[in-house]
């Protein structure tokens, strides 16, 4: 493994790329356009289909972008000739040194090529691009997406990449290119400009590190879920009905059909009948997960028991959030073994898990003597507040625990929180027993986590910016002061960077 290009101190970009997100449109639009008036940075769009350049042409009144490009898709290599497999696997392994991480890694967090690394994802809908791949594919399409985003920065002279993706990350840090993603701060409807895929921020680490120091005690409290968790977990309640499933079959049928029609690349994507049997599965499924078939959060009143909330496999949070760690069932099979006598592990499936476990899944979980399975319905903030503790690999409730003064067994590394003494990084399961004793130590400082906790949520609540009413649903309900705050918040991440390099 060689060492990364150092950063550089940018407080000015001249040339900015942006990765277009479908979920929110107008947004990185206007943002893009608030960027231009405050730098005079020249604006490259960058997009996943032919469709989306002719959308963004038509929003872009203003000629924000300089270059709107339809960047290179992995899944393109399908229908193409290979080179010699000497050839891929040499080009393939020169990167791997440069970039110091594996291409099985970085393939983690694609959908049809790294399908097989969703251990509780087997339901998920199989493609024409995950059945008809093999390994030379992968390689040669990640080859090919590297040289793709290498040329981009030596032809337009990139010097800020503004993106969410593995893909572009890496090559960032190989390039020595500022990178910043926009994340939620799972506070309010608070958001923040992380430096990496992992939602890490500097910035805010730094910020709590002070108010630590000072010994400030902030009275900022966390008093319920984040904005768009509430509206997921009321769509999703509202989802689960027959007729809801009967909805979504005629749904996706019809999108299909319409793909089809009008030659649109999504058409080549996931197989109708998977999705179909998706969306059975999922209605199938929930009635064995809730109401008189599951319990309920007060039937643990009398009993100490460590939360785990189920992630949805496959997904960017868990895939590209936790290379290190991926294992959920291992990680309950974990804990089940080493916690002390009379602590149960209460596992709570995701609305958006369920129909895509294994066969039998649930039946093998509950087969653990100290594991339950809560009811799906039961909200998980609530769950946290009445945990002994939580245990995550980089799930929401592990952030909700962490700055409730909760103590957190955090199987991934890369979370935010993970800076709290309470918080107990999983970087060697040989430790977890250790672990999991300091947490039921009767001499835990519940009082000393509180107000750490307290510190960390008020450093987020300082480095981040309010998105209004925006979210991904809706796509809209931001003005124009928050897109400059956003902006704002984005030139304060870069100044901020450049006047840590310098001290």
């Amino acid at each position: 493994m060689i060492s990364q290009r150092s950063i550089p101190l940018v407080t000015n970009p001249t040339s900015i790329a942006i990765q277009l997100r479908s979920d929110m449109p107008n947004l990185m639009l206007d943002v893009a356009s608030e960027i231009k008036k405050r730098t005079g940075a020249r604006i490259h769009g960058y997009v996943t289909t032919k469709q989306q350049i002719d959308h963004y042409r038509l929003l872009d009144s203003q000629r924000t972008f300089d270059s709107l490009t339809q960047q290179f898709n992995i899944l393109r290599v399908i229908d193409s000739d290979l080179p010699l497999d000497k050839e891929i696997i040499s080009e393939a392994r020169w990167r791997e040194d440069k970039f110091g991480t594996t291409y099985n890694s970085i393939a983690l967090t694609n959908r049809h090529f790294g399908r097989g690394y969703a251990l509780l994802g087997p339901g998920h809908p199989r493609s024409r691009y995950s059945e008809r791949s093999n390994y030379s594919h992968l390689l040669h399409g990640l080859n090919c997406v590297f040289n793709f985003w290498e040329s981009e920065i030596r032809d337009r002279g990139i010097d800020l990449f503004l993106a969410t993706g593995k893909e572009i990350a890496v090559v960032a840090r190989s390039e020595g290119i500022p990178y910043r993603g926009l994340y939620g701060s799972r506070f309010k409807n608070l958001h923040f400009w992380g430096d990496d895929e992992f939602r890490n921020s500097s910035q805010i680490k730094a910020r709590y590190m002070s108010l630590a120091r000072a010994q400030i005690v902030p009275t900022v409290d966390l008093e319920r879920p984040y904005d768009l968790a509430q509206v997921n977990h009321a769509t999703a309640m509202e989802d689960a009905s027959l007729g809801r499933a009967l909805y979504f079959i005629g749904h996706q049928v019809f999108r299909h059909g319409y793909w089809h029609l009008r030659g649109y690349e999504k058409s080549q994507g996931y197989y109708l009948t998977d999705e179909l049997r998706l969306i059975w599965r999922r209605y199938r499924d929930w009635r064995a997960l809730a109401g008189r078939n599951a319990l309920s959060v007060s039937a643990l009143s009398e009993k100490p028991f460590v939360f785990f909330p189920l992630q949805t496999e496959p997904e960017t949070s868990i895939h590209q959030g936790s290379p290190e760690h991926f294992y959920q069932h291992a990680a309950i099979a974990a804990l089940s073994r080493d916690l002390p006598a009379g602590t149960l592990i209460a596992v709570k499936e995701t609305p958006y898990g369920v129909g895509r476990r294994p066969v039998g899944f649930y039946d093998q979980i509950r087969a653990i003597k100290n594991v339950v399975l809560l009811d799906i319905a039961e909200s998980g903030f609530d769950v946290v507040r009445a945990a002994r503790a939580v245990a995550t690999v980089v799930g929401t409730a592990g952030f909700e625990a962490a700055v409730l003064g909760k103590p957190v067994i955090s199987f991934g590394r890369h979370n935010i929180y993970g800076c709290l003494p309470h918080v107990f990084v999983v970087t060697d399961e040989a430790k977890l027993a250790d672990h999991l004793k300091k947490i039921f130590d009767r001499n835990f400082d519940a009082s000393m986590a509180r107000n750490e906790g307290r510190r960390l949520l008020q450093s987020i609540v300082d480095c981040s910016f309010d998105l209004g009413y925006y979210d991904y649903r809706t796509k809209s309900g931001y003005n124009q002061k928050n897109v400059a705050d956003c902006v704002e918040s984005l030139l304060e991440s870069l100044k901020f960077e450049a006047n840590k390099e310098v001290a």
